[in-house]
């Protein structure tokens, strides 16, 4: 095991979280390691970038599947029957 981790059976949460090195838990550390804090503004712009991507490859996945549904699918009933196992 690296250093800062064990497998102590007294100890509670998942076994391959840091430990923490004996430092007093103060307000600036916020509970996060390192003393980092979250900002909220940057938390919310991140989601909402997340949000508008998926938004976005939601919609050119249904137009790809509009499409398939729409002109691929009625070109297959052009194929002659004998054909058809080769061009699906």
């Amino acid at each position: 095991m690296g250093p800062g981790r064990t497998l102590d059976p007294g100890r509670t949460g998942h076994p391959w979280e840091p430990l923490d090195t004996g430092r007093a838990l103060d307000p600036g550390r916020a509970g996060r390691a390192g003393g980092q804090s979250i900002d909220p503004v940057a938390s919310v712009a991140t989601v909402t970038w997340l949000v508008v991507i998926n938004l976005m490859s939601t919609c050119c996945m249904t137009g790809v599947i509009w499409f398939v549904q729409l002109v691929h699918y009625p070109l297959l009933s052009e194929v002659p029957v004998p054909d058809s196992p080769a061009v699906a």
